[in-house]
């Protein structure tokens, strides 16, 4: 899955046992997962987006990886915030877009990414 040119081995955490890796994400999967804070989810995007730099990943194909998550994103964002009522936000003809909604929006979000 990881080739040359996405990978660098002399990176700080290629250094570590893979075991320890595969464990040590798995354990901050379910932990992001199950979070339903703001805070703790933009806590751990920001740490995924550091553990990126210090794994030695290439940031583009990071990106690029992201591309089919994020499509799915942008479907949420248009329908998310008029599905859920709640205080509304904006208009736009007929419906009605709320805060709960795009509240929900940034949370699904930050999880996925």
């Amino acid at each position: 899955m990881l080739n040359g040119d996405v990978h660098d081995s002399s990176a700080l955490l290629a250094r570590f046992d893979p075991r320890l890796k595969v464990v040590a994400v798995m354990f901050f999967s379910i932990l992001v997962a199950v979070s339903e804070t703001r805070p703790c989810l933009l806590a751990a995007f920001i740490l995924a987006s550091a553990m990126v730099v210090f794994s030695g990943l290439s940031i583009i194909e990071t990106v690029k990886r992201l591309i089919p998550v994020n499509t799915m994103v942008i479907f949420l964002w248009i329908f998310l915030p008029f599905s859920l009522k709640g205080t509304v936000i904006y208009t736009v003809g007929p419906f009605t877009a709320s805060m709960e909604g795009s509240n929900l929006a940034v949370l699904i979000t930050l999880t996925a990414n």
